[in-house]
C-alpha cells in the first residue's frame, strides 16, 4: 500500500535540484561561518598551523605566481624538495585559491567546499539508497558537521575524506552509464581527480581499497560487470599521482622518515587497556546513537533490512579494522619504518559509515510510523520530528565543547593575529634589502591540536611573510638536518632522552618540561615574565652557522650574542587586558575585531655567519659520527674558519689549508631552486652554501659541471680554484620536466 507523505513534509521532498544545491550552499556557509564570517579576524585552526599547512600554502602561492612550478621550497627548515611538501598532495583544491584570493578568504572557500560536497553529496546517496527525504537531510547535516570539534577538517584532508560521498556516489552513477567506453572514460577523469585533489598517504589509498567494497557489498554489483571500472579508477589516481610518489620516493631513503620508531612495544595488558579506550572513544563520540537508531529502525520492522543490516556490519568492520591496523603497526616495531604513514587513518570512514547507519535506521523509524494508519497525521509528524532530534543528539552533545574552545582560542587564533602581525610585517619590511638570513622561532614544547591559545608560537609561520625559517613541523625532513638539529637541542636532549624521537618532524626551539608555563598555567594566554637562559639549552653557534640572525620568542632570552630589537610592550598591554574579560567580554571584543596580536620579543644574533662564505682550511672525518661530535664542540669563530668534511669528497684535500686575504661572495635567487653565487679569492677555496644539501643539486662553475658535496654534514660545499668565479646551482631530481627557465 501506497502511504501519502505527510503533510510539510512532502514539499520537501518535491523540491528541485536546484533548490537542494541553494539549500546546502548556505547550510554550508552557516557551518563554515566561524571560518570566513569575522575576515582577516576569522577562526583558523591549531591543527592548520602547526602543521604548517596554511603559512605554506601562503608562501607557495606568492611563488607560484612569481616562478610557476618549482622543485625546490627554500623557505622551510632550510630548503626542502617542493613536491614532497604537503602543497602538492592536494595540489588542485589548495593551490589554486591562495593564488586568486586574500590568504583569509581562501581559508574560509576551502573550509566551505569542504562542508558543500560533504552536506551535498551525503544526502544525494543516501537518496541514492532510497532513503526519504528527512533521513537523507540528516545525514548530510550531521556529517557536514564531521567530528563537531575545533580540528574537524583541515587544508590537509583537502577534498579527501569530506568529499567521500562524492566519490562514492559518482561512481555508482557511472557505473549506471549505459555507454561503456563513456562510463570509463568519466571513471578515469574521477580517478585523475581524486589524485590531484586529496592526500595519497592519508587517504587515496584507504579510498582505492575500500572503493570496491562499498560497490560489490553495499550497492550489490557483481565484480564481473564492475571490475574494468576499478581498474581504470585505480590506474588514472596511480598515474595521476606518480609524480608525487616518485618525489617522495627519491627522498624517503635520505629523509629522518626512514628512522625506526625508538618506542618500547608495549605488553599486551597495555595494549588492550589502549586500544580498548580508543574503541570506547571511537563508539561513544561518533557511533552510539546512530547504532541506536538502525537497532531500533529494525526491531520496529521486526526484520534485518538489508541496507541498514549491511551498513551496519561495514561500520563495525571500519572500527575493528582501524584499531587492528593500528595495532599492527605498533606491534612490526622496526618492520615499517621507510614509509610509517599512519594505518590508523582508516577510521576516518567510521564517521561517514556511522552517518549512514544512523540514516537508514532513521528511515526504517520514519516509514514505521508513516505507514500506521491509525496514527493521526498530525501526531506522526510530531513523533518524526521528535525522533529526528534524537539523531542530532550527538551534536547538540558537542556544541558546548566546541563553543567553549572557540572561544578560548578565537581571540588569538585567527588569521590577523597569526600572519598579518604589525610589528612582524613592518619588521620583514624593514630588513628587506638585508643579505639573504634565516630566522628561528622560540616555542612552547610540542605544540599540538589539543594546546589553548596563545600557549605557543607556531614553528614556521614566519616564512609567510616572506622569511626564510629554520623552522617548521613536518614529518619528513633530511636525515642531515636531523642530525644537525640533535645537536642544536643537544643540551636539552641529554636531561630529557625522550624528546629525540620528536625531532624527527619537529624542528624548532621547544622548551623542555613547559619550563615558560609554570608560573602562568592559570592563565595561558599570559606571555611568562621568566627569563629563558638560552645557552643553557641551545647551540646558538649551529644556529649561527645556518644563517640564523634573528629569533622570535613568545618569552625574554639571555644571551650575550643575542641583541633585543623589539620588545612587546603595546601588545603585551593589550594582551593583560584579556585576563580580566569573561566569556561573554572575550566574544564581543573578537566580534568588534579587537583581538590581541602575538606578544613578540625580537632579537638579532650577532654571531650569525653568512649564508654563503669561502674557507682556505678544512678538518676531515672518517665518518659522520666523528664529523658530528667534532660538529658540536667548535665555537663559531672555528666554524667559519675551517670546514667539516668525510674524507673522500675533495679532489685535492693535500692543496689545504690556503690562507685566505681575500674572498668575497655574493648571492642571488633567481628561482626558489636556482642560486647564483659571485664569489672571488686569492687561493684555493670551498665555498660553503648554508641551504641543505641534497644529491639531485647539480652545480656549475664556469658553466663547467663539477661535483657538489655535503659540507658541515648538512651544507652544500663546491672546491674552487683561485680567482674570480660564477658557480650555478639547480635542483635536478628524478621527476623534474624541464629546467623551468
Amino acid at each position: 500500500m501506497q502511504i501519502a507523505p505527510l503533510h510539510g513534509w512532502g514539499q520537501i521532498s518535491s523540491w528541485s535540484s536546484r533548490r537542494w544545491l541553494g539549500f546546502w550552499f548556505f547550510w554550508s556557509l552557516l557551518v563554515s561561518g566561524v571560518y570566513w564570517f569575522l575576515g582577516p579576524y576569522s577562526y583558523i585552526r591549531i591543527q592548520d598551523t602547526t602543521d604548517f599547512n596554511l603559512a605554506y600554502r601562503i608562501a607557495a602561492a606568492k611563488d607560484f605566481l612569481e616562478y610557476g612550478i618549482t622543485y625546490w621550497q627554500p623557505k622551510f627548515a632550510g630548503g626542502m624538495p617542493a613536491w614532497v611538501m604537503p602543497l602538492f598532495d592536494s595540489f588542485l583544491i589548495t593551490g589554486p585559491p591562495f593564488y586568486l584570493l586574500p590568504p583569509w578568504a581562501a581559508y574560509g572557500f576551502i573550509m566551505w567546499l569542504q562542508r558543500f560536497i560533504a552536506g551535498y553529496f551525503t544526502y544525494k546517496l543516501c537518496r541514492s539508497l532510497g532513503l526519504n527525504t528527512v533521513a537523507s537531510l540528516f545525514a548530510g547535516m550531521a556529517f557536514s558537521l564531521n567530528n563537531w570539534s575545533v580540528i574537524d577538517w583541515t587544508l590537509f584532508d583537502g577534498l579527501g575524506p569530506p568529499v567521500t560521498p562524492l566519490y562514492l556516489y559518482l561512481f555508482d552513477r557511472i557505473l549506471r552509464v549505459q555507454a561503456k567506453v563513456r562510463g570509463l572514460i568519466l571513471v578515469g577523469l574521477l580517478g585523475v581527480f581524486l589524485a590531484l585533489v586529496a592526500s595519497s598517504a592519508l587517504y587515496t589509498i584507504f579510498l582505492l581499497c575500500g572503493l570496491p567494497i562499498w560497490i560489490l557489498y553495499i550497492r550489490d554489483f557483481s565484480f564481473r560487470d564492475v571490475w574494468q571500472y576499478f581498474f581504470v579508477f585505480i590506474f588514472c589516481a596511480v598515474v595521476a599521482e606518480l609524480p608525487g610518489v616518485i618525489a617522495i620516493l627519491s627522498f624517503v631513503e635520505d629523509s629522518s622518515r626512514s628512522l625506526p620508531w625508538a618506542y618500547v612495544v608495549p605488553s599486551w595488558p597495555e595494549i588492550f587497556s589502549r586500544y580498548w579506550l580508543q574503541l570506547k572513544l571511537d563508539v561513544t563520540k561518533f557511533i552510539t546513537v546512530y547504532v541506536c537508531l538502525a537497532l531500533v529502525g529494525m526491531a520496529l520492522v521486526r526484520r534485518w533490512e538489508s541496507v541498514t543490516k549491511r551498513l551496519l556490519l561495514l561500520l563495525v568492520a571500519t572500527i575493528v579494522g582501524s584499531e587492528l591496523l593500528q595495532l599492527g603497526q605498533v606491534l612490526s616495531g622496526d618492520i615499517l619504518p621507510p614509509v610509517k604513514g599512519n594505518l590508523r587513518d582508516f577510521v576516518q570512514f567510521t564517521i561517514l559509515f556511522g552517518v549512514l547507519v544512523g540514516a537508514s535506521g532513521l528511515n526504517l523509524v520514519i516509514n514505521y510510523i508513516e505507514t500506521h494508519e491509525r496514527v493521526q497525521p498530525h501526531i506522526k509528524k510530531q513523533v518524526i520530528v521528535f525522533v529526528g532530534l534524537l539523531a542530532v543528539i550527538n551534536p547538540i552533545m558537542a556544541l558546548h565543547d566546541v563553543t567553549t574552545k572557540l572561544v578560548k582560542r578565537i581571540y588569538f587564533d585567527n588569521y590577523q593575529a597569526n600572519f598579518a602581525s604589525p610589528a612582524i610585517k613592518k619588521f620583514r619590511a624593514k630588513t628587506e634589502g638585508e643579505e639573504p638570513f634565516r630566522v628561528a622561532t622560540m616555542v612552547s614544547n610540542m605544540p599540538g591540536i589539543g594546546s589553548e591559545s596563545g600557549m605557543q608560537f607556531y614553528p614556521g609561520y614566519t616564512f609567510a611573510y616572506g622569511f626564510d625559517s629554520i623552522d617548521g613541523y613536518y614529518r619528513m625532513y633530511s636525515m642531515r638536518s636531523y642530525q644537525y638539529w640533535l645537536l642544536v637541542v643537544d643540551d636539552i636532549l641529554a636531561h630529557h632522552p625522550i624528546y629525540k624521537d620528536f625531532i624527527a618532524k619537529r624542528r624548532y626551539l621547544f622548551t623542555p618540561n613547559n619550563y615558560a608555563f609554570r608560573s602562568t598555567h592559570k592563565h595561558l594566554f599570559f606571555t611568562p615574565k621568566e627569563t629563558i637562559p638560552f645557552a643553557k639549552w641551545y647551540n646558538l653557534d649551529l644556529l649561527s652557522l645556518n644563517n640564523t640572525r634573528y629569533i622570535f620568542s613568545h618569552w625574554p632570552l639571555q644571551h650575550q650574542n643575542l641583541k633585543l630589537l623589539y620588545k612587546p610592550v603595546s601588545e603585551q598591554r593589550e594582551r593583560d587586558k584579556w585576563q580580566n574579560y569573561d566569556r561573554e567580554e572575550r566574544i564581543s571584543q573578537v566580534l568588534q575585531k579587537n583581538s590581541p596580536p602575538h606578544a613578540l620579543y625580537i632579537y638579532e644574533n650577532l654571531s650569525v655567519i653568512p649564508r654563503a662564505f669561502l674557507v682556505g682550511d678544512i678538518e676531515q672525518h672518517d665518518d659522520p659520527e666523528t664529523l658530528l661530535m667534532s660538529l658540536n664542540k667548535k665555537t663559531v669563530k672555528q666554524l667559519q674558519s675551517r670546514v667539516l668534511l668525510q674524507k673522500g669528497v675533495l679532489k685535492q684535500p693535500d692543496i689545504y689549508p690556503t690562507k685566505l686575504q681575500q674572498k668575497d661572495v655574493s648571492i642571488s635567487y633567481p628561482r626558489p631552486d636556482r642560486v647564483v653565487i659571485n664569489s672571488q679569492s686569492d687561493g684555493a677555496a670551498i665555498l660553503v652554501l648554508t641551504d641543505n644539501y641534497d644529491r639531485y643539486w647539480r652545480v656549475w662553475v664556469d658553466g663547467v659541471e663539477v661535483k657538489i658535496f655535503p659540507a658541515y654534514h648538512m651544507f652544500r660545499g663546491v672546491e674552487l680554484e683561485k680567482g674570480k668565479h660564477e658557480i650555478v646551482m639547480e635542483y635536478w631530481p628524478p621527476y623534474r620536466l624541464s629546467s623551468g627557465g
